[in-house]
Parts: C-alpha cells; structure tokens; sequence
C-alpha cells in the first residue's frame, strides 16, 4: 500500500492527494534505482516529510521491516471462524513532536487548521505534549512506518486507528438484503396502489 486517503475529502483534497502519490513514487523509483527495499525507504521518508510540511509534526521513518514474528499457520496466529487470520493491528511510529524549524505563529495556525478538520483528534508526542491529528496526518504517520506493507496487513490499522472503527470477527447478519427478489432468487412484481402485502 502507497497511501489512502481518509475520507470524505472535496474533489482538490482528492486529487492532491492522487498527485502526490504518483509523483514520490516516480521519484522513488528514479532515486532508487530499481532496489525494492531503498524505494521502501525512500517512500516512507516521503510520508514522514509530508507530515512534516502539512501538520508540522515530525516522525521518524521505520526504514526497515522487523523479522515477521509468526507463521501464517501458527497456532498463536488470531483468526477468524473462518480460520483466515485477522489482520494485525500495527504500531504506528511515535510522535517525536512539533518540527523545531516552525516558528511557534506558523505551528499555531497549522494546529488550529488541523482542529477544524472533520475527525481530528488530541494526540500525545513521546514527550507527552499534546498536538492536533487529523484522519490525514494519522494516515502519513501509520505509512511512515508502514508503506509498501501489503493492503492486508495494514488496513487493521488503518480501520482502527484512523477511522475508529473495530475489526470484529463476527459475520454480517443480513436478513433480507434484496427485498425485490424472493428467496429462490425470483423478481418480485411490484404490488398494485393501495394493496397491503
């Protein structure tokens, strides 16, 4: 995975956004010269200074992956009644805090421009001063770390940490999903004006 965007975002937001992911990774690729784990390194630096530019906050990019810790078909490996395993829940990078570079006038306003934004949240840097995240921000700060990890593996954290949403294990319960058809699949006629079923 490259990027997302948490949504909903205006079509400019979009296409911003849609830009700039094709650009890095057209840079990446240039500077990278076809070595997968630099154009790794390099596209997770991208979302660190994204941050960085836009929220004024500073991240440190994971530019290594960890050894995986267990085997798809470990039994301590979390599934679901299916028996597919669930997907892990990853730990973003820490918050090393507002960029120093800022003056205090320009972080402000970057603050106050996050607080308006629809999902934005208090978040507390590794020295436990509070800043202002958005859906957006969370996104670059989960991507520094996790960008190029397959769609699979990153999008638990991505459900639970940016749009607050749980992973359950717990089948939908449709009762009815199409009320037009009947149960051997058949399209229902319509009933006539006034006629109660």
């Amino acid at each position: 995975m490259l990027h997302c965007v948490a949504g909903p975002v205006d079509a400019p937001t979009f296409l911003r956004e849609a830009k700039w992911v094709v650009e890095t990774t057209k840079t990446c690729m240039k500077e990278s010269k076809n070595d997968g784990a630099k154009f790794k390194e390099l596209f997770r630096k991208a979302h660190a200074e994204k941050l960085r530019q836009e929220f004024g906050i500073v991240v440190e990019a994971v530019t290594y992956d960890p050894p995986e810790a267990m085997d798809p078909k470990d039994a301590l490996t979390y599934r679901d009644p299916t028996g597919r395993p669930l997907a892990p829940k990853l730990p973003p990078p820490p918050l090393d805090g507002p960029d120093v570079s800022l003056t205090a006038g320009k972080f402000e306003a970057m603050q106050k421009a996050a607080g308006a934004a629809p999902g934005n949240r208090i978040a507390a840097d590794c020295k436990g001063r509070r800043v202002v995240v958005t859906n957006q921000s969370l996104v670059h700060q989960i991507l520094a770390a996790h960008a190029m990890a397959p769609i699979d593996r990153v999008y638990g954290t991505v459900f639970e940490n940016v749009l607050g949403e749980k992973i359950s294990t717990k089948p939908v319960d449709v009762v009815k999903p199409f009320t037009w058809v009947d149960r051997d699949g058949n399209r229902l006629k319509p009933l006539p004006p006034g006629a109660s079923k």
